[in-house]
């Protein structure tokens, strides 16, 4: 990725599942900027936390957009 582009995170209505155009693609051309929908069906936010390319892409964006997802998703020490 070059230039500067947004970054969308999250669970399966930023992966846009169901729909013909995910709302990362419906912005783009209102945000004026190259929109990454980097959206995971049934993840939760630390999916993405393990992923050290995908923390670089992010780190990259001009600005991120971060879905609040379920707790159902995320794994933590007493359960995965």
């Amino acid at each position: 990725l070059t230039g500067p582009y947004a970054v969308f995170l999250g669970g399966t209505e930023t992966f846009g599942r169901f729909v013909e155009r995910p709302y990362p693609a419906l912005l783009e051309p209102m945000l004026g900027v190259p929109c990454v929908n980097l959206g995971l069906p049934n993840s939760g936010i630390d999916a993405y936390l393990r992923d050290p390319e995908v923390l670089e892409i992010v780190r990259r964006a001009c600005f991120v957009v971060v879905q609040a997802t379920g707790v159902q998703f995320n794994s933590n020490r007493y359960y995965t």
